[in-house]
C-alpha cells in the first residue's frame, strides 16, 4: 500500500475474533532485510504509516532478519501507550517458527513484548 509517507508491504484484513485480533480488522506488516539493527527513527516511520493507513488499523506486524535497539523498544511501547497501535516484532531468531503458523506466533509474541514493558 502506498501513501504520501511512503510504502507499506502489507495491509491485511481479517475476521479472527480473539482479545488479541479483536483489537483490529486489519494489519500493516512490514518486512526488513537490513543487518543493522532497527533504530527508533526506523521504527517511527514504520508507525506513521500504520497511522496512515486508517483509523481501524492498530496492529502493526514488524518483521526484521536484524533485531531492535533498546530505543526500539521504547518507541513500540510508547506508541501502544499514546496511540494504541500494538506492534508486534517477529526477528532473526523467531523467523523459523512463522512456518508452525503466523496466528499463534503474532499473538503470543504481542503478549510476551506487551507484558515485558
Amino acid at each position: 500500500m502506498r501513501t504520501a509517507t511512503g510504502e507499506i508491504d502489507y495491509v491485511l484484513k481479517h475476521s479472527i475474533a480473539n482479545s488479541f485480533w479483536g483489537l483490529s480488522p486489519y494489519v500493516t506488516i512490514e518486512c526488513k532485510n537490513w543487518k543493522e539493527p532497527i533504530e527508533p527513527g526506523q521504527l517511527d516511520h514504520f508507525l506513521s504509516l500504520v497511522r496512515k493507513s486508517g483509523p481501524y488499523c492498530t496492529i502493526g506486524v514488524y518483521v526484521t532478519v536484524s533485531r531492535l535497539t533498546e530505543g526500539s523498544w521504547t518507541t513500540i511501547r510508547d506508541a501502544r501507550i499514546n496511540d494504541r497501535i500494538s506492534v508486534v516484532v517477529i526477528q532473526a531468531d523467531q523467523l523459523k517458527r512463522m512456518s508452525q503458523g503466523l496466528k499463534h506466533l503474532v499473538q503470543e509474541l504481542y503478549e510476551n513484548q506487551t507484558f515485558q514493558a
